[in-house]
């Protein structure tokens, strides 16, 4: 195949599932009103069957590419050398135009519909343009069944962890703020269902999509052009220049169309870029260590699932009660919660490493 010819297949894939996404709904629509609930504040334009539909479908060919890479493509038992710029250039002009697209796709159903198609446009310039096998970024699909164990294993014992960590933080809170939290709860509204079943969604287009460009495609393409990476400074500033990248790729939920950001999105745009970032990072630690997108990739799709999930019970709270919260609850509570909060912190940032270690990963 022309090799020119060969660089621009994945921006035109791309580009035709992206189009087909945002303008092939054929208005076909699930109106819902405020009776449905958070299915409601989620969407209140109603669901698009359409865009839904071209995800199911475009399921199929990508699990396809993923699975059975090494019959599809001819690649070389070691990945070609390449050029820090060439990296560069591809780079820019994938996440532009995903940036793009997105945003657009954003704006049409307030929903990250475009994660198949960008799976699409990675794989392509993975496999196709660079003729990189997926191990070489961690992504293993037909592994054998122990390594599956190990993976989930993995897995577990982090979410453990992760919940003896900030247990005592949590129980400081619910004590000194019990006055609050016993308003509050009853006004909870019990999420809807179909915040739990996202999981799919959220760990196949979400969390493939993501984890493979920023800490499969990016991290590791940093990592080979960084003759000094082994030092722990060079890893730890890229390990933070990815996850701002990571956390400026949700910057289009704050645009609006027109191409602005409202002066009143500019705090809650900062801080997702803060969080997803700090997110990002962790995602870092764990793939540095364990070599293996697996694992980031279902431990994304569980975090954004438990974040809808938990997200939705607060839709309908009354948050003037939090106006009740006095200074003096809220310094003994940063008094009192600050040290557990550290300690997490540290034994969190730690744990991918020795869980790695002592699974062997």
């Amino acid at each position: 195949m022309n090799e020119r010819l060969r660089f621009f297949i994945p921006y035109i894939a791309f580009v035709g599932t992206a189009l087909i996404v945002l303008l092939l709904d054929f208005g076909w629509v699930i109106p819902l009103s405020k009776k449905d609930g958070a299915l409601y504040d989620y969407f209140p334009q109603g669901i698009y069957i359409m865009p839904i539909l071209w995800l199911v479908i475009m399921c199929f060919p990508i699990a396809y590419i993923i699975f059975y890479e090494d019959k599809l493509f001819d690649l070389p038992e070691e990945p070609p050398e390449r050029k820090l710029s060439t990296f560069i250039i591809a780079f820019t002009g994938l996440f532009c135009l995903i940036m793009l697209f997105r945003t657009m796709i954003i704006w049409r159903y307030n929903g990250p519909y475009e994660k198949m198609s960008m799976i699409f446009f990675l794989l392509l310039q993975i496999l196709l343009v660079e003729q990189i096998s997926l191990t070489h970024y961690g992504l293993v699909a037909r592994a054998p069944w122990e390594e599956w164990k190990r993976d989930l294993k993995y897995i577990g014992y982090l979410m453990l962890i992760a919940i003896i960590l900030l247990l005592p933080t949590i129980i400081i809170a619910i004590i000194i703020f019990y006055p609050q939290l016993n308003m509050i709860i009853p006004q909870m509204i019990p999420p809807n269902g179909f915040l739990l079943i996202s999981f799919p969604f959220q760990t196949i287009a979400v969390g493939i999509s993501e984890e493979l460009m920023f800490r499969g495609y990016i991290y590791e393409n940093i990592k080979e052009h960084d003759p000094n990476y082994d030092k722990k400074s060079h890893m730890y500033f890229w390990i933070l220049f990815n996850s701002f990248i990571f956390g400026c790729f949700h910057i289009p939920w704050y645009i609006e169309p027109g191409w602005v950001i409202p002066p009143e999105n500019y705090y809650p745009m900062i801080s997702r870029i803060i969080s997803t970032g700090a997110f990002g990072i962790f995602m870092c630690l764990i793939y540095e260590y364990t070599g293996s997108l697996r694992i980031t990739i279902l431990i994304h799709g569980l975090w954004n699932t438990l974040g809808a999930f938990l997200g939705s019970m607060f839709l309908y709270i009354d948050f003037d009660i939090l106006n009740t919260i006095t200074n003096d609850q809220f310094q003994i509570f940063v008094f009192s919660a600050a040290i557990p909060l550290l300690i997490a912190v540290i034994i969190g940032l730690k744990t991918p490493r020795y869980l790695a270690n002592k699974l062997k990963l």
